[in-house]
């Protein structure tokens, strides 16, 4: 099931007044058919057939069908109406799950293949223009439209089009400047002969008619209009054009390849194909695919044309296009063969950007490209140089010698200084989310990766965003919101930042290619740069390129991510050699890792599958003797492994300029002497490294997966020890061991798990302790003395050395606290002891294990106990919301009532020793605006009893507007009956004058959430306050009906005149307001006033003076009482947003169990007025219930 917000508009979208005779005994599916009504749920088409029942029905007095269903009678049919309104809707759904799919590849690590063939679609594509393409006298070139299946498939389209048509005129209507665009560049394409109109009133069999539509971008200062033909619209027979076509693939170089070759050239331009796809036919036989409909004035006749040539928006025209120029070079080869060239390596779609080291060869360049093209009938202009000597004016009709930047292919080139620019363009938002940073970081178009550390910056906190699990669509965090709005305003300092187009020097009789590479445990990246040097000696260093990966989630070593840093590199030079074109002298690869180097040197075969599939493509692509060390300091891929802050990228010469030993003449080979090949960290990498069976087998399993899928400590040390023996047993056959695993087994599996663990957190220390120098005194390890036993395992020294203690708790094992296996540990003993506390569980943990921070880990793991949670759990309140506009407006007393029960209580029918009692119940109204309480005896909590007080109360109080109570049963029902009888209140009315007396005089009825008690504060405080009066006055006597009755009465008296606000000592104020004033204008158990019946009139006070002191009375209710209620009582602080999905533990009743409380996942919240929830429907193994959040605790780990 897929929830939205809307499904569609209002069905029907206006009133119809249909007067339709229905039998009674039919029973429609929708009574009110003909009156608007929102659309709650889409029913798929594959259940329309268990929907519908045999049985049909034609209304006696209108042209409509009766449908019988399982809902009911369905009616249909068609009814004249004066009034014909039409609505437009679009529903468009996107699917988190494949946005979620794309971004995690920004993390996984790639896997290492050979490149994928070409597709079978290619080749067709492929033999199907060298036997279709033509081309005419004058050179110009006829291609058909690779098809997949006959056009013949193809439906209707004419209807669709001339919709779409009414829709473009009534936006053209609205701009004039738009139309007049529009307008030319359809007579120009009829003009030039583009595009021709069709008289023939006989269409043939079929056609295809394509709606059009203009992108209108005045600001633009060349095209401001590029008007796109839809090819896309579905016809009746639910295909399109496009969809029976081939697209026939990417046959032009890539961007990056383009853009990277556009950088060697010393002068350098810029052009594009005047209108290239138009300077294609297609055949005369397709030409009937490409009709569309055109009126010249909102009031003329709609014409027919016809496309001639190939057309923008046909999924094919891309091909098409590129495909006519590569054989354009292979005709024109011989004649121009540097532009034949060209022609195939520097053209993305009808951009250019070529050049050449001398000002004459780029001339002949350019002289050579129109040449070639004017052969196929086709023209460049649009020209831009670095040079005004590489514009030709005649070719040119627009002057880009006074535009300081033009866009080429996406990235802004200053033509007149030569250098790339970048624009960013982006607003802050007061509450980013994850749908927004995602966004942001999309917008920072760098095909060359030449802000790199600045992208790998924003990839890294992308990354961190996923790992908070939040929504798409969810606000961030405050922390991790200032983080990215502080990010984001920094971007403005890329608009700064000028980068020399040109990477060579002139003259160069030197040119080298030096990539660096580096990981950190967050990402890892290359960057590369190329060093020119002329024969004066003078040395250019220009980065080319970089490319950056995010470190997987999955935990990976530092050696492992600078391999693939390293893997990285090796593709990235691979791609800007055969890029570039040119004669390299020598090409250098630089690492600060010597684990990686000296892996290199390796055979594949004596490595790890890991590192053997990553250091077998290394060695295919380069020379060992290609690799050299460079200290991390002077390390430029440092800073893309690690990211860096937009303002301070501008000012990173390591960045822009490489290492300073690049800058000299000759650079410096030394070889790093460190002798890595005892390193515990690259031994681990090699298969016949020596060692115990254990951790002989652990080098051949990867064990942080083991850890993450094992919930035992206890079950992943047996899975180790199964290993072990398993690897001993097939090793020596002769001599296997069976049975239950041994305690020395268990042993050796748990100092394994923990030399694997340590030898990962602890590099540095253990290195240290080796060598036996001095820990550093940013250890966290420092005040511990560590050593390393006799099996490598390294144990706390401490000072507890000549105590008695057992040795493995004057010296236990040291573990790192962020890590799987350490909570694993926590676990284990927090369960084997019974679930004890923070400090009895690390106090039995310490006799084996030294866990770093301690008591705060335990406390992290521990508070994730479910079964500790369900015997401390507290609901938590959200904060107490805005008073309803029911208890802070002005109206009549009891017009808005809260409504409860309470009892039973005891009474008899007549006086005396009567042993038969019954019981009772008192029906409580409170008034929402004063307070005001009246006490109903029902003698049952039925429906039928419940009326009768209701009667009872509206014939004394006045029928209220709107009643307030409990989710019971009998409200339920009294709410059902009360719409009858309310009904009968009135004679016989049209249905339509009925249903408009009761949405304006009727009474509503609001029902609270199932179990909110707080929800009706008000009532259950009169509740309580009627009890304390009872117990006290009639304590265990049982009364009469007559007698009760009249204690109750007094009780209401007494309650209705308690005061509204606090008591004044001043003796000269009023008195204090109570609920009493608003009923009969005095308190109730005030003294009696003197009698005035024998006062003549003259001396009475006037009906005004009456009205006025009950206007006093509202007075001192809004100015007293009124605010008092601005404060909240309590609840001042609200919960984090409860969300859909997540799983969460539901208290049962006070008399439930505290372990058998359900676990439930929330399907739905509703947020109230101020978009606090406070209310979530739960699904539960039991069914699906609406509570309230302090009915629910959340799970303190990820419900996933």
């Amino acid at each position: 099931m897929l929830v939205v917000r809307k499904i569609t508009d209002l069905i029907p979208n206006q009133k119809i007044d249909a007067r339709v005779q229905i039998p009674e005994s039919v029973k429609l599916a929708d009574p009110n058919f003909n009156v608007p009504g929102k659309i709650d749920i889409l029913i798929g088409a594959e259940y329309f057939y268990d929907i519908i029942k045999p049985g049909k029905l034609n209304a006696k007095n209108a042209s409509l069908t009766l449908q019988d269903s399982v809902f009911g009678y369905i009616l249909g049919g068609s009814i004249s109406s004066p009034d014909k309104l039409n609505s437009n809707y679009c529903g468009l759904i996107c699917g988190a799950e494949e946005l979620n799919s794309n971004l995690r590849k920004f993390w996984e690590i790639e896997e290492i293949g050979n490149e994928l063939p070409k597709s079978k679609e290619n080749a067709i594509c492929e033999e199907h223009y060298a036997r279709t393409h033509r081309r005419d006298k004058t050179g110009k070139y006829t291609v058909t439209m690779p098809f997949k299946e006959h056009w013949s498939c193809l439906g209707n389209s004419r209807d669709i089009a001339l919709n779409r048509l009414a829709s473009l005129w009534t936006r053209l209507s609205r701009d004039q400047e738009y139309l007049k665009l529009y307008r030319d560049f359809l007579k120009e394409y009829e003009d030039l002969g583009h595009m021709t109109e069709i008289r023939e009133s006989v269409e043939p069999d079929v056609t295809y008619y394509m709606p059009h539509h203009g992108i209108y971008r005045p600001q633009k200062s060349t095209t401001k209009l590029r008007t796109v033909f839809n090819a896309s619209t579905l016809t009746t027979s639910g295909k399109s054009l496009n969809s029976i076509q081939y697209n026939g693939g990417v046959i032009q170089n890539e961007l990056f390849t383009l853009l990277v070759r556009f950088r060697k050239h010393i002068f350098a331009f810029t052009a594009d194909i005047r209108q290239m796809y138009r300077r294609i036919n297609i055949d005369e036989s397709q030409r009937k695919l490409q009709r569309i409909l055109w009126k010249e004035d909102v009031n003329k006749p709609i014409k027919t044309y016809q496309l001639n040539t190939v057309t923008y928006g046909t999924v094919s025209a891309p091909y098409l296009a590129m495909r006519t120029l590569k054989q354009i070079s292979i005709d024109e080869g011989k004649n121009f063969p540097i532009a034949a060239s060209v022609l195939c390596n520097d053209f993305y779609m009808d951009d250019v950007l070529s050049g050449a080291n001398t000002l004459e060869a780029a001339k002949t360049l350019q002289h050579q490209l129109i040449d070639i093209l004017k052969t196929a009938q086709m023209s460049l202009h649009k020209w831009c140089g670095n040079t005004s000597e590489l514009i030709p004016t005649t070719e040119n009709e627009y002057d880009f010698s006074s535009t300081d930047e033009i866009k080429t292919l996406g990235i802004a080139w200053k033509a007149r200084t030569d250098c790339f620019t970048f624009k960013v363009k982006v607003e802050q938002n007061a509450h980013p989310t994850k749908r927004s940073v995602l966004s942001i970081i999309a917008r920072l178009f760098d095909p060359l990766g030449l802000l790199g550390p600045v992208i790998t910056k924003a990839k890294i906190f992308m990354q961190q965003l996923w790992l908070l699990k939040i929504d798409w669509s969810e606000r961030l965090p405050e922390e991790e919101a200032c983080e990215w709005q502080e990010f984001v305003k920094s971007l403005m300092n890329l608009n700064d930042i000028n980068i020399e187009r040109c990477i060579v020097i002139q003259s160069a009789v030197v040119t080298e290619l030096h990539g660096f590479c580096d990981a950190s445990e967050k990402a890892y990246g290359a960057a590369i740069y190329a060093r020119t040097v002329t024969a004066a000696g003078e040395v250019k260093v220009k980065l080319v390129a970089s490319k950056s990966r995010v470190s997987p989630i999955k935990q990976v070593i530092i050696p492992r991510l600078e391999l693939c840093s390293a893997v990285l590199l090796t593709k990235l030079m691979d791609k800007v050699q055969r890029a570039l074109k040119m004669d390299i002298t020598s090409v250098f690869y630089w690492s600060d890792s010597t684990i990686v180097i000296s892996w290199m040197k390796k055979e594949s075969r004596d490595l790890k599958t890991f590192v053997a599939n990553r250091v077998v493509v290394i060695q295919e692509c380069t020379e060992i003797n290609q690799w050299h060390h460079v200290p991390s300091e002077q390390n430029p891929a440092d800073i893309i492994s690690r990211g860096l802050d937009p303002e301070r990228i501008q000012q990173s010469d390591l960045w822009w300029f490489g290492p300073s030993f690049l800058q000299e003449r000759l650079v410096n080979l030394a070889s790093d002497s460190n002798d890595i090949h005892n390193s515990e960290l690259y031994q681990r990498e090699l298969k016949n490294n020596q060692g115990d069976p254990v951790s002989l087998l652990m080098q051949d399993i990867d064990i942080l997966p083991i850890i993450n899928g094992c919930s035992s400590f206890v079950k992943l040390q047996r899975i180790i020890a199964w290993c072990v023996r398993f690897k001993e047993n097939a090793r020596n056959p002769l001599q296997t061991t069976t049975g239950s695993l041994t305690a020395p087994e268990l042993s050796a599996s748990l100092f394994c798990l923990v030399r694997n663990v340590q030898s990962v957190y602890f590099a540095k220390e253990i290195q240290c302790i080796k060598k036996g120098q001095q820990l550093h005194n940013s250890s966290n390890l420092l005040n511990l003395s560590p050593f390393l036993d006799e099996k490598n395992i390294l144990r706390v020294g401490g000072r507890l050395r000549h105590s008695n203690l057992p040795a493995e708790q004057k010296h236990p094992m040291l573990i790192p606290n962020n890590n799987p296996i350490c909570d694993l540990i926590i676990n284990h003993f927090h369960v084997f002891y019974f679930h004890t506390g923070i400090e009895a569980t690390l106090a039995n943990i310490r006799t084996q294990f030294w866990i770093i921070n301690g008591r705060s880990t335990v406390k992290r793991v521990i508070a994730k106990s479910l079964k500790c949670l369900k015997v401390s759990a507290k609901g938590k309140n959200q904060m107490m919301a805005d008073l309803p506009s029911a208890r802070v407006n002005i109206s009549r007393v009891f017009t808005k009532v809260g409504l409860d029960f309470c009892g039973p209580f005891s009474i008899k029918l007549i006086p005396g020793r009567v042993k038969r009692v019954y019981k009772c119940y008192i029906c409580i109204f409170v008034c929402f605006v004063v307070k005001a309480i009246h006490l109903e005896i029902v003698n049952s909590l039925s429906t039928e009893a419940f009326i009768g007080a209701l009667k009872r109360f509206i014939s004394r109080r006045g029928r209220p507007s709107d009643i307030f109570s409990d989710n019971g049963t009998n409200f339920v029902g009294a709410n059902n009956e009360l719409l009858k009888i309310l009904k009968g209140l009135f004679k016989r009315e049209s249905a339509e004058k009925f249903e408009d007396f009761l949405a304006s005089e009727g009474i509503k009825w609001h029902f609270n959430p199932p179990a909110t008690p707080h929800f009706g504060g008000l009532w259950e405080a009169g509740v309580k306050s009627l009890k304390g009066h009872l117990k006290r006055v009639v304590g265990n006597t049982i009364l009469t009906h007559e007698e009760f009755f009249t204690i109750i009465t007094q009780v209401e008296a007494v309650l209705n005149s308690r005061p509204l606000c606090p008591l004044s000592e001043d003796p000269n104020d009023d008195l204090a307001l109570t609920p009493a004033h608003f009923l009969v204008g005095t308190s109730l158990t005030s003294l009696p006033e003197p009698h005035f019946k024998e006062t003549p009139m003259n001396r009475l006070s006037r009906w005004e003076l009456v009205q006025k002191l009950a206007q006093t009375f509202w007075s001192k209710w809004s100015s007293d009482y009124l605010n008092r209620l601005q404060a909240r009582p309590k609840w001042y602080k609200g919960e984090k947003e409860f969300k859909k999905n997540k799983v969460v533990l539901v208290k049962g009743d006070d008399n439930s169990k505290l372990l058998s409380w359900n676990l439930a996942k929330i399907i739905e919240v509703h947020p109230g007025k101020d978009n606090i929830t406070r209310i979530v429907t739960l699904k539960t193994s039991k069914g699906i219930y609406k509570r309230p959040v302090n009915k629910v605790v959340k799970l303190p780990f990820d419900s996933n």
